[in-house]
């Protein structure tokens, strides 16, 4: 059981040091899981337990299905949940579908748009969903339903909603009213083009501009580019005025009016800070990767790229680093029986090599949306490709890869007063960047960056999680602008695990406790570690700074680090490692947690001493360890402190001189004024939020 924790929380490391560079990179799982096939697909944690679930569209024919939730049994492997969920079994032609919590209560919610011309709108209710599109406004049935993206376009703090209908009908912006409703926006934000002839295939949010407002790309399906008009095939490319209204502007950023195109995808593929753009062509035509120009327009550069030549009936488009090394890589789908789908390696040059023979994701049958996600939380992005046909595909990513990081971004919902009070909802088109060497000045040097997904590609939806590869880096910076303005940076982040990152709303202005007022010594980096939900007061509303910290809450405050806030630390093995824990003891999740990555260890095989007290030496260990978790100590093996040593009263024949060294190197530690450490002083819960503020990188 204590394996599967490491799997968990910290397989990433092991895979940055195995794996073989020739082996295929992916295998097909689907046959095996038996999942059915289908047009639309949505990865989303529908029910909070850290793991990515499936949602299938419906689909009408002889293999047809209603629409299907499969929930992740966190090995690899799905249940079909959706009857006792409360989803209808009738058979219905479903296309795009997208996660996310419209009503703010905490939870994710579901929209689909249907072949029918109807919109389904599942409100997560807890136990089961409900369909309340009419009450609600969404159900617009006017056209053949296709792709649908989430976004807070107006930064109202409330999730609006992109609707795409496709031939000769209406597409919609919804916005929310934050009272369970939706009006249609079209007119009123001056979403000019949506009508016929040229009906929306797919739609992506993006701020291709840099400037902190959400712009939208729409595919177009309209007359061919071989008929005498052309006009309405175009993409269309709205940028967001800030004011509730869009303006138009497709033919000045230079996007080919001769296109026909289906699937897109937003993505900074060259690592400049500025969003591209991917369109697939569904006319058997060339497809189109769109270079960022930096100054509102963009270049056709798929063949500079190596993309040339690769024409088909592009489908599906997602982006990702699979293989971990700091850039972006692409996947095509395909709807030609007889075409392949297209995985491009991004070669971090400006150009990309097809691996899809090599990687193993080859394949003769139609497919249709492509998502990615971490199934199984191994640090390894996997593959779903719906398949217009019995069966859909699931690519398990086995081959080598790099460090990485994941982040999910959090945002206050409307109405929260301060960080601490629920509910908090994912933070869809969230900026999210991160220096590769560890730098606060946002863009300089090797920055990547990634928008938390409302939706995208074909009728699809990656999961709401930022997953970064990072190659080689240890340690890394990260920054994540919210949509609502504020922005959280967190130097010296360790890798190969997820953090969770929570806004500030700018107008707050009161103390996290009682007792710890703005002007206390450690308000910064207690109030870093209450946004990471690492830490939490007392019923009376105080922290208590002063009281010493014992060996059982030192565990919950690492615990709580390591695995991204309490929601995220997982629960312990079924027979106590310690006598003195048992599985009834308040902490015993994170001591197991803790030894699990080798962070702490007993006095003997049964022996942990919860209540003993912890003193600064031991806690320069405790937190050494956990910034090269799961290694622990060996991960220390190789380092040597720099002469001469910092203290006079840790001289280098002391038990824990290494440590303590380590963490003044990396900015966790320091000296009295008096230049002494005095390493047997107890901890007090000031000083331990000081610790892990920033060892793990939560104070600016």
């Amino acid at each position: 059981m204590r394996a599967r924790w490491v799997v968990v929380l910290v397989v990433g490391v092991v895979c940055a040091a195995g794996g073989s560079a020739g082996a295929a990179q992916f295998w097909d799982v689907g046959p095996t899981l038996n999942i059915p096939g289908s047009v639309g697909a949505a990865w989303g944690d529908y029910d909070g337990d850290g793991f990515p679930d499936l949602f299938l569209a419906g689909v009408v024919g002889p293999s047809g299905h209603g629409p299907m939730l499969l929930r992740n049994d966190q090995d690899l492997t799905f249940t079909d949940v959706s009857g006792a969920m409360g989803f209808p079994s009738d058979q219905e032609e479903q296309d795009g579908a997208a996660w996310a919590d419209y009503d703010n209560d905490g939870d994710i919610d579901l929209i689909v748009a249907c072949g029918s011309g109807s919109v389904k709108l599942y409100r997560n209710d807890g136990d089961t969903f409900s369909d309340i599109a009419g009450s609600a406004g969404v159900d617009v049935a006017d056209g053949l339903g296709r792709g649908v993206a989430w976004c807070d376009y107006d930064a109202d703090g409330w999730l609006d909603v992109f609707i795409c209908n496709i031939m000769a009908n209406v597409c919609h912006l919804l916005r929310n009213n934050g009272d369970g409703t939706f009006s249609d926006a079209n007119t009123a934000a001056g979403m000019t083009g949506l009508a016929a002839p040229s009906g929306g295939n797919a739609a992506a949010w993006g701020d291709y501009d840099n400037d902190g407002r959400p712009d939208l790309m729409v595919s177009r399906v309209g007359p061919r580019p071989t008929m005498a008009s052309t006009l309405g095939c175009r993409p269309l490319l709205y940028h967001n005025d800030g004011d509730g209204t869009f303006t138009e502007v497709g033919d000045a950023a230079n996007l080919d009016p001769m296109s026909y195109t289906s699937g897109l995808g937003w993505a900074d593929y060259d690592n400049d800070g500025w969003l591209d753009c991917y369109l697939a062509n569904s006319l058997g035509g060339r497809d189109y990767l769109y270079r960022n120009n930096r100054d509102g327009t963009f270049t056709y550069v798929a063949a500079s790229a190596g993309m040339a030549g690769d024409a088909s009936l592009g489908t599906g488009v997602a982006w990702a680093d699979y293989d971990n090394d700091g850039w972006l890589d692409l996947y095509v789908g395909n709807l030609e029986t007889d075409n392949q789908p297209f995985l491009y390696h991004n070669d971090g040059d400006g150009t990309f090599t097809n691996v899809t023979a090599t990687a193993g994701v080859a394949g003769s049958r139609p497919n249709e949306a492509a998502m990615w996600a971490d199934v199984d939380l191994d640090g390894r992005l996997d593959l779903f490709q719906a398949v217009g046909g019995p069966t859909s595909r699931l690519f398990h990513n086995v081959g080598y890869a790099g460090n990485w990081l994941r982040l999910r971004a959090l945002t206050n919902v409307t109405g929260a007063a301060t960080v601490s009070e629920l509910p908090t909802r994912d933070a869809i088109g969230a900026r999210v960047e991160l220096s590769l060497d560890n730098d606060d000045s946002f863009p300089s040097g090797r920055t990547l960056l990634r928008e938390i997904d409302g939706g995208s590609g074909f009728c699809g939806q990656n999961e709401q999680v930022a997953h970064f590869g990072v190659g080689g880096s240890a340690v890394v910076c990260v920054r994540v602008l919210f949509p609502d303005g504020s922005v959280v940076t967190h130097r010296s982040v360790p890798v190969n695990r997820q953090i969770t990152i929570r806004d500030v709303p700018a107008d707050r202005t009161e103390e996290p406790f009682d007792d710890i007022p703005l002007d206390f010594w450690a308000f910064e980096q207690v109030e870093g570690c209450v946004e990471a939900g690492i830490v939490g007061g007392y019923e009376d509303g105080t922290y208590r700074p002063t009281w010493s910290v014992d060996r059982a809450t030192m565990a919950v405050y690492i615990a709580r680090a390591l695995a991204g806030g309490e929601d995220n630390v997982p629960d312990g093995p079924a027979e106590a490692t310690f006598g003195d824990v048992p599985t009834s003891y308040w902490a015993y999740n994170h001591v197991e947690c803790c030894y699990a990555n080798n962070v702490v260890q007993g006095y003997d095989a049964v022996t942990y001493a919860p209540a003993a007290e912890v003193t600064r030496a031991q806690m320069a260990v405790y937190v050494a360890r956990a910034m090269v978790a799961p290694e622990g100590e060996a991960g220390l093996a190789d380092y040597f402190p720099a002469d001469p040593r910092n203290f006079p009263d840790v001289p280098d024949t002391f038990w824990s001189y290494k440590h303590i060294e380590y963490c003044v190197e990396h900015g966790v530690v320091q000296g009295y004024d008096d230049g002494y450490y005095y390493p047997g002083n107890a901890v007090t819960r000031d000083q331990m939020a000081v610790y892990v503020a920033r060892a793990f990188g939560l104070v600016s």
